[in-house]
């Protein structure tokens, strides 16, 4: 039961993430340095480049898992309005935290919610998603894939051919400290 709870031998495999990434340090510029409370960080975020808006995501986005644990992550809005991402427990939250997708409609309604599949989604949270003005690019962050714990940055891409996001990809030791 103490193996279980310390989950060890997840500890190990972060570890082992953790040294394959050290292996690939790329340089990074720090150009701002700000603290942040946890629950307003993304108002920091200028969006006015690119557009969009950052948003609490709405109670029409929360499953009932989601209401019950109080769960308040962000959306990005993007211009276009199409398109949202957002995590959620989903339905049955047998998975932690999902990435899921909503389409608006010819009738302005939102499509029901589509999890992104196992590329994105692990039996880890993931969370903050992030689509790129490109439409092509997901930024998230993850405890799942090849985490070094804790919340790591990843990106996926779509991939036109197979109509689905190729698998994570971790952003480095260099973001994911």
């Amino acid at each position: 039961s103490q193996l279980k709870k310390m989950q060890v031998d997840k500890q190990i495999e972060m570890c082992r993430n953790g040294k394959t990434l050290l292996r690939n340090i790329t340089a990074l510029d720090v150009l701002d340095k700000k603290r942040l409370s946890d629950k307003d960080f993304f108002r920091s975020y200028d969006l006015s480049s690119i557009g969009g808006k950052l948003l609490i995501k709405p109670e029409e986005f929360q499953s009932l898992l989601d209401k019950k644990a109080k769960e308040q992550s962000i959306i990005y809005l993007a211009k276009n309005n199409n398109q949202i991402y957002y995590s959620s427990y989903g339905l049955d939250g047998k998975n932690g935290k999902d990435i899921y997708m909503v389409k608006k409609l010819a009738s302005g309604e939102w499509s029901n919610p589509l999890n992104l599949g196992i590329n994105i989604n692990t039996s880890a949270d993931e969370d903050y998603p992030f689509l790129h003005p490109n439409g092509k690019e997901l930024y998230f962050s993850s405890k799942g894939h090849n985490s070094m714990g804790g919340y790591d940055i990843f990106k996926s891409s779509w991939n036109e051919q197979t109509a689905s996001w190729n698998p994570a990809v971790n952003m480095d030791f260099s973001i994911n400290t």
